[in-house]
């Protein structure tokens, strides 16, 4: 019987390793390579394990939405609709075990805004829903700072005249960076923290702020020199607004 409680700790403790490995080093390197599979493959990965806590559930959907984001690289919309569903229903399941999860409504929101991304017309219906989850997370959770980045890249997004405000687009991507920054993670252990930086990054540049732009950039890629995104994209995009 004692072989048996050592044989289940250990099960366990492997368990619970494979799930932050997969969360953290395994989705670090998935977002910095920017290919959509290489995400697909951790989401996969991760149901395997059993997801079965609130808290666990929540890091699924934090996957989910890296996998969703991952698909405009190369506008996989076939991917995206395979996927999208199986996303929103897991966000759902966290708020009808607790209501009140800023992270899952905030994450639930930011997908919503990829679906009216890849279809605008879904916007009619789909914005509404979007905003009020935004505006409920910013009321539970002000300091949470993936709460923050999913509010600021919906501001950012979102036209002036269905309520986008770059400006506080750009105040959001700031606090979040600093919320992030305060809980102890870096751009070397964090691919929100990245994906942060990336739209701070744009937020200058959409201010004409180019060297702004470019040295956040270049400071997330003393760090991420692969950062396939910002690397062939976004960087070469502000340098020529130099």
């Amino acid at each position: 019987m004692k072989n048996l409680s050592v044989i289940i700790v250990l099960v366990i403790a492997f368990g619970s390793q494979v799930f932050a490995q997969i969360t953290g080093v395994k989705a670090y390197e998935a977002y910095v390579k920017g290919e959509p599979n290489n995400f697909h493959t951790l989401v996969k990965e991760l149901k395997k394990s059993k997801v079965k806590t609130t808290e666990q559930k929540l890091e699924l959907l934090k996957l989910q939405y890296g996998l969703l984001n991952s698909t405009f690289a190369k506008m996989d919309e076939d991917l995206f609709d395979d996927e999208s569903d199986a996303a929103v229903d897991n966000a759902k399941t966290i708020l009808e075990a607790d209501k009140n999860n800023a992270e899952a409504k905030a994450l639930l929101a930011g997908i919503y805004g990829f679906k009216i991304a890849y279809s605008p017309m879904k916007g009619m219906f789909l914005g509404g829903k979007s905003n009020n989850l935004l505006s409920e997370a910013m009321q539970t959770a002000p300091n949470n700072p993936v709460v923050r980045l999913m509010n600021a890249i919906s501001a950012f997004n979102t036209p002036d005249m269905w309520g986008g405000d770059k400006k506080v687009a750009r105040e959001n991507f700031l606090k979040s960076i600093e919320l992030f920054e305060n809980q102890g993670a870096s751009l070397e252990n964090n691919w929100l923290l990245l994906h942060a930086n990336a739209w701070l990054g744009q937020s200058y540049s959409e201010a004409n702020e180019a060297k702004k732009a470019v040295e956040t950039y270049q400071k997330v890629l003393k760090v991420a020199p692969e950062f396939d995104w910002v690397k062939h994209v976004l960087l070469p995009r502000a340098e020529k607004k130099m």
